[in-house]
């Protein structure tokens, strides 16, 4: 059956940030994450945008620690300006300090970089695999974008990709989105998700998303799953991914944004999940969330939560940056719990930037379980916010239990320099020291050495963390507005 509604009611307690405050960097772990860095890495080349992506990348080599990705979408390795990515290998110390890996899109301009992500194993040969999107990426002269494979193996990543797809139509961005799906049809082949949020179709810029299925030979050319959106400029596909298996039924689900969809005001945004089957993805949504907010952006980020409440069944978090609470932009997160009905039809969870222009949202993902409680744990980025420093950014950490996520953070990281944009990305790392518990990476694209944009990724350790209540504060509760 399918399920469509409106942001309206939201179960459970609402907190607003700017009422209940966060602890600083030298406050308590309470989430399981050292408030100082471990690892660090700051681009060379002015301009490059290093962190714009970061993403955990599995274990591509086999030697049981986590690797790291990250994209630095405007970097120069042969050609100026084509985006460059990088692989860190995990170690017992952590994350190398340099990388093992930097592939470059030999095109000026291609955004190569923009999107990384893990494809997870999809040829099943026990290495895990890699995906870059380059939404720019050019055919024919032409900006038709692609996204491209690179398998895992003993020795790491091939100087070449293994699996790719380019775009047919200009400006259609292949590759703003491309994630792992999980495995859709029961095969036991991990599948990959891509979105083209600008392609068209009957209309014009309607946006579209794509399933290729894994395979023993990696995927097909052919994708055996295609939904496209139904409104023009609506960008269907912006966010697309996995949504873990939101109803328990064995099969992984798929969870598609259109951050630009109008149903009763303009540019609210809309969510959309699809369910896995023997069969592979049902064409028409099983659940439809819209933002009810002109311009609110709900489904800028979309993302699987894990399991934040330990009930077995994938969790969803949505990002909506320029959410008008308060403070104008100051921007939401939601959570919506898994179920056997799949999708609540309410969030269940909901946290607002507290200032203005601070675009809370922007990032939302699992920060895996940080603390090894049993639960997951969700990362949402501000990457406008400003503490001590303006456009700093911040990244809060919020706490899984059996109750859902914690109403406050139970950790938080700032970018400590003007105009970083620390959290425009944040992942989960994996477990790179292989110490039990998992890790995280942010990007701040806009890191500054001496007055020169450069861009810079830090990781920060998980560790055992209290898991207590905070202190209760007075919720901010949203109703009808």
């Amino acid at each position: 059956m399918k399920r469509r509604w409106g942001l309206v009611w939201v179960v459970g307690l609402v907190v607003c940030l700017g009422l209940v405050g966060s602890p600083g960097r030298d406050g308590q772990a309470v989430a399981g994450i050292d408030y100082l860095e471990s690892w660090s890495f700051t681009a060379y080349n002015t301009g490059a945008e290093f962190g714009y992506s970061v993403s955990p990348a599995g274990d591509v080599n086999g030697d049981g620690y986590a690797d790291v990705l990250i994209g630095a979408r405007k970097d120069t390795l042969h050609v100026y300006r084509e985006g460059v990515v990088y692989l860190f290998y995990g170690s017992p110390a952590g994350l190398v300090s340099t990388p093992v890996w930097k592939m470059g899109s030999g095109q000026q301009g291609a955004a190569w970089g923009q999107v990384v992500a893990p494809a997870g194993d999809v040829n099943d040969d026990g290495f895990d695999d890699v995906l870059i999107g380059a939404p720019a990426y050019k055919a024919d002269q032409a900006p038709v974008g692609g996204v491209f494979l690179f398998l895992g193996s003993a020795n790491g990543l091939a100087n070449t990709p293994d699996w790719q797809v380019i775009g047919e139509q200009p400006d259609a961005e292949l590759g703003c989105a491309a994630s792992p799906a999980g495995d859709v049809n029961g095969d036991g082949f991990d599948d990959i998700i891509i979105g083209a949020q600008w392609f068209t179709v009957g209309q014009e810029s309607v946006g579209q998303a794509l399933v290729y299925h894994g395979g023993a030979d990696g995927p097909g050319q052919t994708p055996a799953w295609v939904v496209t959106g139904d409104q023009p400029g609506g960008g269907f596909g912006h966010a697309a991914s996995g949504a873990g298996d939101v109803n328990g039924d064995g099969f992984g689900d798929v969870v598609v944004a259109a951050h630009q969809y109008d149903d009763d005001e303009e540019d609210e945004g809309a969510v959309f999940v699809f369910y896995g089957a023997t069969t592979g993805l049902a064409t028409s949504a099983a659940w439809q969330m819209v933002g009810d907010q002109a311009g609110a952006t709900f489904g800028a980020a979309a993302a699987p939560a894990g399991d934040v409440n330990g009930d077995g069944f994938g969790d969803v978090v949505v990002g909506a940056p320029l959410y008008d609470g308060q403070d104008e932009d100051e921007g939401a997160a939601y959570l919506f719990h898994g179920g056997a009905a799949g999708l609540s039809m309410a969030a269940n969870w909901l946290v607002l930037g507290g200032s203005p222009g601070v675009y809370l949202g922007q990032t939302v993902a699992s920060a895996g379980d940080v603390n090894q409680d049993g639960y997951a744990e969700v990362v949402v980025g501000a990457p406008l916010s400003g503490d001590d420093q303006p456009e700093e950014g911040v990244v809060w950490v919020y706490v899984g239990s059996m109750a859902g996520l914690s109403p406050l953070p139970g950790w938080h990281g700032e970018g400590n320099k003007a105009e970083a944009r620390f959290g425009w990305a944040a992942a989960p790392a994996g477990d790179v020291n292989r110490d039990g518990y998992d890790d995280l990476v942010v990007g701040a694209p806009l890191y500054k050495v001496e007055h020169v944009v450069v861009g810079q990724a830090l990781l920060f350790l998980g560790q055992p963390g209290s898991n207590l209540p905070p202190v209760l504060y007075l919720p901010v509760m949203r109703g009808q507005e």
